[in-house]
């Protein structure tokens, strides 16, 4: 988990105790170690977002990885 999934997590706890607002303590979370960690983290959870958004026909001839690579623009006019 990284430091804004547990902020989120924090903020979604928020409630009201006796007229203060009242929030969980922040989970412990993993800091990237590098750039490039950070980067392929947030790549592969971009990917799963843009696969659980993608419905195909039937009877297409792609799948949802082609349809990822063309939303990527690595699967133009057919190349591979």
């Amino acid at each position: 988990m990284t430091k804004g999934e547990a902020l989120v997590r924090q903020q979604e706890s928020q409630r009201m105790v006796n007229g203060v607002w009242v929030f969980d303590e922040l989970e412990p979370y993993e800091p990237f170690a590098t750039k490039a960690e950070a980067f392929e983290y947030y790549g592969r959870k971009l990917d799963e977002y843009w696969l659980s958004k993608i419905e195909l026909h039937k009877k297409s001839k792609f799948t949802k990885q082609d349809i990822l690579k063309i939303l990527k623009g690595k699967y133009l006019n057919g190349e591979q």
